[in-house]
């Protein structure tokens, strides 16, 4: 069962040497070339590079861990955890009951909450990284306010504001 393993942390790891790699692709900095498009009213400016940065933080930290057990492990359900988002979740049906020649309940439930924990993170990770293209950079916005003046009840004046940032 190792070639499936290999395989997926393979991909999981050109996945993200392609995507870090992007931007070295285009050239050096100096290069001659057109200037990159100018987003105005609302076009589309890029990803949100923090949110883009914290989910491939998010699930490379839970899925590092994963495939070291994966690997690492005795127990043969275990080698399920070496498939990204959907590992924790395959080891979790595919688990043998515990208790009386298996392992302790008590040490079992801590394993199933720790799989648990893993998998959330791992789609929390990469929600984040398909969110970082949808969700705008706040630094791409200009914060504005206006006050105007405004009617308060029946005969009383007083100050509106309106504000986006």
């Amino acid at each position: 069962m190792k070639p499936p393993r290999i395989v997926g942390a393979a991909a999981f790891v050109a996945a993200t040497v392609w995507t870090l790699s992007a931007p070295a692709q285009q050239g050096p900095a100096g290069a001659a070339g057109p200037p990159p498009p100018v987003a105005e009213g609302g076009g589309y400016g890029g990803p949100n590079l923090a949110v883009l940065a914290t989910g491939f933080l998010t699930l490379t930290l839970a899925y590092v861990p994963a495939g070291v057990v994966a690997t690492a492990s005795r127990n043969h359900d275990d080698g399920n955890l070496g498939f990204p988002l959907v590992g924790p979740w395959i080891d979790i049906g595919s688990r043998a009951a515990c208790g009386r020649g298996a392992v302790p309940c008590g040490v079992e439930a801590g394993n199933l909450t720790l799989l648990v924990a893993d998998g959330i993170a791992q789609a929390w990770g990469f929600l984040a990284i398909a969110a970082s293209f949808f969700v705008p950079d706040h630094a791409s916005r200009t914060a504005w306010v206006r006050f105007a003046p405004a009617r308060l009840g029946a005969g009383g004046y007083g100050v509106a504001a309106l504000a986006t940032f």
